[in-house]
């Protein structure tokens, strides 16, 4: 189970102003309407605050040559692993809020809300993946009595590829999103590429999280799951060259 962190791209440029008024990495909230109000601010304190804390706590047992997961070996070792797994929840559950608001109420462009809403949903499974890699990594513990050094499923699945292709996906479609906004890209050619990038990131995320469930190495998956993965990665290349030649040589500055 990771650390659910959040990285936001903050532009102050005219050329992006759809995306400064309507982040597309924090879930496309109005914050004007938001500000002042504890439904808009609770959220994302909890985000920031828990993924600020997670970080530290990994951080820290690293510095101190201990494992940060499923590590029991001492009271302040149990604490901290304790901390994180309560902390974890409270970020999953303003990241169902971002969703929520995002599915309701959305200010920004078609082709982020697209990006935003897939990348919330991706983040949402990755946390189901990340529970079960903490039951697993907690199961571990109990029958050896040793903290493991991964977490797999089955004989050689990679829960931790898997969980962390979950969790990039909105910053992948949001940079994206950010890209359509700069360029001169009409509304209607935003949608298709963001629907083609998207299509791909879940392509390569449903493979990677399929193939890891079925016990197999990442490196092995069956010639299904090479083929979508493939295939996915494809498209995902693809949306972000049409992005790239897009934007235009006066608003690519911008950019720099």
């Amino acid at each position: 189970m990771g650390a659910l962190v959040g990285r936001g791209v903050v532009a102050q440029a005219g050329g992006v102003r759809d995306v400064v008024r309507h982040p597309v990495l924090v879930g496309g909230v109005d914050h004007a309407a938001a500000a002042g109000t504890a439904v808009g601010w609770l959220p994302a304190v909890l985000l920031g605050a828990g993924s600020v804390v997670e970080i530290i706590a990994v951080t820290m047992q690293r510095w101190r040559g201990e494992a940060s997961h499923f590590n029991y070996g001492s009271s302040f070792d149990e604490a901290v692993w304790s901390t994180m797994g309560n902390v974890v929840l409270l970020v999953a559950l303003a990241l169902t809020v971002f969703l929520v608001w995002s599915l309701v109420r959305f200010e920004g462009s078609p082709a982020a809300r697209i990006a935003v809403v897939v990348g919330l949903l991706a983040m949402e499974v990755s946390g189901y993946i990340g529970f079960g890699m903490a039951d697993k990594g907690e199961k571990a513990v109990e029958a050896t009595g040793q903290v493991p050094e991964t977490v797999k499923f089955g004989a050689e699945g990679s829960a931790k590829l898997a969980h962390a292709v979950g969790m990039h996906g909105l910053q992948l479609l949001g940079l994206l999103a950010i890209g359509l906004a700069i360029g001169s890209v009409a509304r209607r050619t935003q949608i298709k590429i963001m629907v083609l990038a998207a299509a791909g990131y879940a392509a390569v995320f449903g493979g990677v999280a399929a193939t890891a469930y079925a016990g197999r190495a990442w490196t092995s998956p069956t010639a299904a799951m090479a083929a979508l993965i493939a295939a996915g990665a494809l498209a995902v290349m693809v949306a972000a060259a049409a992005t790239v030649t897009r934007l235009s040589p006066a608003r690519a500055d911008v950019v720099k």
